[in-house]
C-alpha cells in the first residue's frame, strides 16, 4: 500500500449458488489483510444485473440520489 494518494475501490463479485429465494439476516467479510483493510460496502444484486447498472445505481448513491 502507498503511503499516500489514492487506492482504487475493488470490485469483487461473490455467488451465492443458492437454489432459491433466501432471506440474509448477517454476513461477516474475513480480511487477509487487516493491516490495510479499512472498510467494505456490500452490495447485494439480483441475478443477471450488470457491472454497468451496480456502477450506475453506485454512482446515484454517492451523488445522494
Amino acid at each position: 500500500m502507498p503511503a499516500d494518494g489514492v487506492v482504487s475501490y475493488q470490485y469483487l463479485t461473490v455467488p451465492t449458488n443458492f437454489k432459491e429465494d433466501r432471506w440474509i439476516t448477517a454476513a461477516e467479510i474475513r480480511s487477509t489483510g487487516r493491516e490495510v483493510v479499512h472498510h467494505v460496502i456490500v452490495f447485494v444484486q439480483e441475478p443477471g444485473t450488470t457491472r454497468a447498472q451496480v456502477r450506475k445505481c453506485l454512482e446515484d448513491w454517492n451523488k445522494g440520489d
